[in-house]
């Protein structure tokens, strides 16, 4: 199956999860980079090289990751860390809670 980006994104309008895309620049950075250069504490749903993920910044560089095949681990070069950010939204309400 194949996803799009703005698939993800009506995904969360039609979930009413409120998120801004975020304004990455035009060289794209590996996420290691991404998750620690400044990234404001919150959860941001994020498209790395051939993969989408949920990131969760605590501040300070320390930033978990959520996907597929981690749940709540440190963002290292082991976890995806060496790909490339390709696009990137913050979810400003943060994560539903489920129902």
């Amino acid at each position: 199956m194949t996803a799009y980006w703005r698939d993800l994104l009506g995904a969360l309008e039609v979930a009413g999860v409120a998120h801004a895309p975020l304004d990455l620049p035009e060289k794209r950075r590996s996420l290691i980079r991404f998750a620690r250069d400044g990234l404001a504490p919150g959860w941001y749903l994020v498209r790395i090289t051939d993969h989408f993920l949920l990131l969760r910044s605590h501040g300070f560089g320390v930033t978990t990751l959520y996907d597929n095949r981690h749940t709540g681990v440190l963002v290292s070069a082991k976890t995806h860390g060496l790909r490339h950010v390709t696009h990137a939204a913050r979810l400003l309400g943060g994560l539903p809670a489920a129902a």
